[in-house]
């Protein structure tokens, strides 16, 4: 059974955030492109088998159930909801951040 998807507006705004840097400060639209669909793919699969990637490394974020896709340099945060059978996409955040506390 699939998953459907649902992004908070932090996570959509993440990536919007990402995709703008790429394409536009870094002028490399096509990486951004390319980025973007590799990331879209990732969560398609995670929507297909919700327990495909491991939890969170970090103790704090683990125990409250937070999965990570990682993709690149960038980590995708998000929750199984089981009840619903749905998972939940909370944030997108490049990977050497200090991210914990934004969660």
């Amino acid at each position: 059974m699939t998953y459907e998807r649902q992004m908070t507006t932090a996570a959509a705004a993440d990536l919007e955030s990402i995709d703008d840097y790429i394409a536009v400060s870094l002028d490399a639209p096509a990486a951004a492109s390319n980025l973007m669909t590799e990331i879209d793919a990732s969560i398609k699969r995670a929507c297909e088998n919700p327990y495909l990637y491991r939890l969170s490394r970090l103790d704090s974020l683990r125990q409250k159930g937070y999965r990570c896709i990682i993709v690149k340099n960038y980590v995708i945060l998000y929750l199984v909801d089981e009840a619903n059978h749905r998972i939940i996409i909370v944030r997108v955040f490049y990977g050497a951040m200090d991210y914990e506390k934004y969660v």
